[in-house]
């Protein structure tokens, strides 16, 4: 069977070089929309589609992940050569992304609890006694998950890392790779993006895994879906990562906005920006931090629920400062109190306008 080459472009191409006979060969002549399957990676960097019930050798020169369902039209090009045209996905019928958001309520866990339950899942599925095939699937996919969990002592680039392998920009990485926006050799690193590596895992893991893969994916592509919500009505963006609580793993949250609804100046013309942490501990309960930065002066404001636990962080705050002020910008930390209420983070990062505007969900009757 002869590889198809992917071309990239805007418009992403699959060119077969022989045309299989069959079903797929009809197509061509009626310019129909197929849907396929990627169906895994062979060696050499090949990539195995199922389309219209046969299967087809692709060349890729951008990543297609086990798993990706894809829509393609077959079409005729300029010189009669038979062409698997990359369609993008439609968008539905009750409006972008009210209708995408429609498709995923419900789904937008913590990624920390639902990285905890898939490594969980996939612990039991390796001591499982018939693991079988599916065994070196889920082993490869359970080492993996520690590499997009924060641990204790990483610094500060090591979590940019993380966060930029966290899943959330797959697709427009895919993207900038197949329109020539990406250099080769970074094209590699999409490969250990986390959703790239669950759908390359999933058709191989057992059914209990499977589940808590699925529904992680669901909770990636959910958030993915309110920061376009976000993002379209010039709100604050949102990220979390899963970081390591003693014994589990709880999830931390960022939101990050320029001051002012996105002027981004002080007084003194310089570019601030104003950022929210939220993560809760087993041991602690919520923590809120509230962050000014600009150029010359980061100011942070820690809020907890109990005046014991505020009273020794301000026994290592003189010690933090120090830290923090090494670099170019002064320091200033205060430490308070506030109800629990107020320093978890859903009450800000679900303040979205297009949430209040559209009800997702019809619960008349």
């Amino acid at each position: 069977m002869e590889p198809t080459a992917l071309q990239g472009a805007q418009e992403l191409r699959l060119t077969p070089r022989v045309v299989q006979r069959g079903d797929l060969a009809a197509l061509f002549q009626t310019g129909a929309k197929v849907q396929g399957e990627v169906v895994g990676r062979l060696p050499g960097g090949d990539v195995l589609l199922a389309v219209a019930g046969e299967r087809i050798t692709v060349r890729s020169e951008v990543p297609l992940l086990p798993g990706q369902s894809l829509d393609f039209r077959a079409v005729l090009g300029a010189n009669g050569e038979k062409l698997l045209q990359l369609v993008p996905p439609e968008i539905p019928a009750e409006g972008g992304v009210i209708g995408a958001l429609r498709s995923v309520v419900g789904s937008d866990r913590p990624v920390g609890e639902l990285l905890g339950r898939l490594a969980a899942r996939l612990r039991g599925a390796i001591a499982a006694p018939d693991a079988g095939r599916s065994n070196q699937a889920t082993q490869a996919l359970f080492g993996q998950l520690n590499s997009h969990v924060f641990q204790p002592g990483q610094s500060g680039a090591e979590l940019k890392m993380l966060m930029a392998a966290s899943g959330l920009g797959l697709e427009a990485a895919i993207l900038a790779a197949a329109s020539g926006g990406v250099p080769a050799e970074e094209v590699g690193r999409l490969l250990r993006d986390l959703k790239a590596q669950i759908l390359r895992s999933l058709h191989e893991l057992p059914p209990a895994a499977r589940g808590a893969a699925e529904k992680t994916l669901a909770g990636i592509e959910a958030e993915q879906l309110l920061n376009t919500a976000r993002r379209e009505a010039g709100e604050p963006q949102h990220w979390s990562f899963p970081v390591v609580d003693a014994d589990q793993w709880t999830t931390a949250h960022l939101l990050v906005q320029q001051r002012e609804g996105g002027k981004g100046e002080t007084e003194d013309g310089q570019e601030s920006h104003r950022l929210l942490l939220s993560i809760e501990y087993q041991k602690t309960g919520p923590i809120r931090i509230d962050m000014l930065a600009r150029a010359d002066h980061l100011a942070l404001r820690l809020s907890v629920a109990t005046e014991e636990l505020a009273e020794l962080i301000r026994f290592g705050c003189e010690a933090l400062q120090g830290r923090l002020s090494m670099g170019k910008r002064s320091v200033q930390i205060t430490v308070a109190t506030a109800p629990e209420s107020e320093l978890r983070f859903e009450p800000e990062a679900m303040d979205i306008s297009l949430l209040r505007d559209n009800h997702l969900m019809d619960v008349s009757g």
